[in-house]
């Protein structure tokens, strides 16, 4: 054996050892160019060979050593609310008071610019079947003269379709809230569940 191929045996378990060991330098390690960093644990590989990128990343080629990739199982049902079923609606009674901003399971669903009288929006690919956590936010609009103790701004988030002629008809409504003029910055989280 030579030496080379001496150093690379033994350098294989290292190198795993190393990626496995300390993930913030940010090293990938693959086994026959099949990226297993963090999979690959407890493993003697037996005539190997090592390249060591620019960058960092473990290249270990390992002829008769068969890498296999389980894939993970499909989520759809988890993940995914059909598009056109579940809406956002904003109706600005005093527009250019608040800005309104709307996050979905900590992803932003919604920004409405503070001089728009109404708003609509489709949750749907924001949304997941369980639990989903909503938040809206209104942030008063700096300058804009404030009408203090009056409704300026409601949110209705509800179970729709829309027509083709763009028509939204809500059959079933999940949350509303309403904004007076005159406040400070809020946020609302809000909890809705799905089927």
């Amino acid at each position: 054996m030579s030496i080379r191929r001496h150093l690379a045996t033994r350098l294989a378990p290292a190198a795993l050892a190393l990626g496995l060991a300390a993930p913030a330098f940010a090293i990938d390690i693959y086994l026959n160019n099949v990226k297993v960093t963090g999979a690959v644990a407890n493993q003697t590989f037996q005539d190997v060979s090592v390249r060591i990128a620019g960058n960092g990343d473990v290249y270990i080629d390992a002829p008769g050593y068969k890498v296999e990739v389980e894939q993970p199982e499909q989520a759809a049902a988890a993940t995914g609310i059909a598009a056109g079923k579940y809406w956002f609606f904003l109706d600005a009674r005093l527009p250019n008071l608040y800005k309104v901003g709307v996050t979905v399971n900590g992803k932003q669903a919604v920004e409405v610019p503070a001089s728009s009288a109404q708003w609509v929006a489709d949750l749907g690919p924001f949304l997941t079947v369980g639990t989903n956590q909503i938040q809206v936010t209104f942030l008063p609009n700096p300058g804009a003269t404030q009408v203090v103790g009056a409704e300026a701004v409601s949110v209705l988030i509800g179970e729709g379709s829309k027509g083709a002629d763009g028509t939204l008809t809500i059959s079933k409504v999940l949350r509303t809230l309403k904004q007076e003029g005159g406040r400070s910055a809020e946020a609302f989280p809000l909890t809705i569940d799905l089927p």
